[in-house]
C-alpha cells in the first residue's frame, strides 16, 4: 500500500477554499508540517466535517508516521466524501501499517512464549486487515502454543483461504494437525488404561 500525495489541483484540495484551509494547504505544500497541522486542526475546530481538511491532515499524519491518528482522520474523510480516492488509498495504507505493526508484535510475543499476548496482537491485526494471511497464521501459532488445536487449525484454514499456496501456512497447519491427532491418541490411550482392571 502506497501513500497517495494530494493532487493540489484536485476537487478535494479546491472544494472549499476558505482562508483557513488555503493557509493550511500552503503551509503543507511548503513542507512546514507542524504549522500546517495546526492550521488543519484550526479548520476542523471550526468545521469538524470539513472533508478536505480531514483528508489532508490524515495524509500529513500518515507521512509523519502516526498511522493510528491518520486512520481516524481518513476514515471520517471517506465517510464524508466517498469519492475521495486519495483518502481511501491512504486509509488503506494507514490500516496496513497498523496491521503490520500488530503482526510483528504478535510474532515477537510468540517468540517469547507469551501466547495469550501474541494471540491478542494477532487479533488486533485482524481488526485492521481481516483477510491478512500473516495475521491468521500468527493467531494459529499462538493458539497452537496454547494447545487450542482446533482453533489453531481454523485460523490456519483462514490463512490458507487468503493465500492457498503459502508453504509456511501449510506446514504449520500440517504440524498442528499431527500434534492434535497425537494428543487425541495419547488421551484415548490413557483413558483406556485407566479403565482397565488392575491385576
Amino acid at each position: 500500500y502506497e501513500i497517495v500525495d494530494c493532487d493540489w489541483s484536485s476537487d478535494v484540495c479546491s472544494s472549499d477554499l476558505s482562508v483557513g484551509i488555503r493557509e493550511a494547504i500552503a503551509l503543507h505544500q511548503q513542507g512546514r508540517v507542524t504549522e500546517a497541522e495546526a492550521a488543519y486542526e484550526d479548520v476542523l475546530r471550526a468545521r469538524p466535517d470539513h472533508a478536505a481538511a480531514l483528508s489532508l491532515l490524515g495524509l500529513l499524519t500518515l507521512k509523519t508516521d502516526r498511522p493510528s491518528r491518520a486512520a481516524e482522520l481518513l476514515r471520517r474523510a471517506v465517510e464524508l466524501n466517498p469519492g475521495d480516492a486519495a483518502a481511501s488509498a491512504n486509509l488503506d495504507a494507514a490500516l496496513n501499517s497498523l496491521a503490520t505493526a500488530a503482526i510483528n508484535r504478535s510474532a515477537e510475543l510468540h517468540g517469547l512464549c507469551r501466547y495469550e499476548d501474541a494471540l491478542a496482537a494477532a487479533r488486533e491485526a485482524l481488526t485492521y486487515a481481516p483477510d491478512s494471511p500473516a495475521a491468521h497464521t500468527n493467531a494459529g501459532l499462538a493458539l497452537h502454543g496454547l494447545k487450542r488445536y482446533d482453533e489453531a487449525l481454523a485460523a490456519f484454514d483462514l490463512a490458507r483461504n487468503a493465500s492457498p499456496d503459502d508453504a509456511i501456512v501449510n506446514h504449520h497447519r500440517g504440524f498442528t494437525l499431527y500434534i492434535d491427532r497425537k494428543s487425541t491418541r495419547l488421551n484415548s490411550s490413557h483413558s483406556q488404561q485407566s479403565r482397565m482392571p488392575s491385576s
